[in-house]
């Protein structure tokens, strides 16, 4: 991706290591806005297969969207996160929605038309009631990016999302309980990636 996304200079000084989606969230909540990136979805959509470059060195900066998250209990309780990749709410049995700015799921492709760095989220919508095998079936597939279309499935595109609940939040991979509303919203450029060269 670093062939046409992203722009080549030298890595910033105040470049802070993170190694998975949940540590760069961390980051961009701690005001840091250059991430040297080891793994993680959001390094896997970036076309990562190396160590982060040296400090002082030659790379490709790419700015990427995160996701704000505002989500409500049904105690009235007013959570803030963010997602470095993709968040979940729902259960795959019961129905799930997946938002994310990346297109990846713990390796597997769920929206392959997403871009880290395109200011807009994607969201698959799983349809409730699925048997076992069908779920089964479907995340063999998503392993490839060839599970679309589907009839149980449906994909949209927006910066922002509300959805409604009660259902379980997991934002990049860490459970955060259970909401009646979930409110996303894009960040676009919120933070910048120095990936080495010689990857494209």
């Amino acid at each position: 991706m670093s062939s046409t996304f992203g722009v080549r200079g030298p890595v910033p000084d105040d470049s802070v290591f993170a190694t998975d989606d949940h540590s760069v969230a961390e980051l961009v909540i701690a005001g840091v806005r250059n991430v040297l990136l080891e793994g993680g979805d959001l390094g896997r959509s970036l076309g990562i297969n190396a160590p982060p470059p040296e400090r002082g060195g030659q790379c490709v900066l790419c700015a990427v969207d995160v996701i704000d998250i505002r989500a409500i209990s049904a105690a009235g309780d007013d959570r803030r996160f963010v997602a470095a990749s993709t968040l979940s709410f729902g259960r795959w049995g019961s129905g799930v929605d997946f938002i994310t700015s990346t297109g990846f799921l713990d390796g597997l492709e769920i929206c392959p038309r997403s871009h880290p760095g395109d200011g807009m989220l994607d969201r698959l919508a799983v349809a409730p009631g699925l048997s076992f095998r069908r779920r089964v079936a479907i995340r063999r597939r998503m392993r490839s990016g060839s599970h679309l279309p589907h009839p149980a499935l449906s994909v949209f595109r927006s910066t922002a999302f509300i959805l409604r609940g009660p259902r379980k939040l997991t934002v990049d991979g860490v459970p955060r309980g259970v909401f009646t509303e979930l409110q996303c919203n894009v960040r676009p450029s919120a933070l910048v990636i120095a990936i080495p060269l010689g990857m494209d």
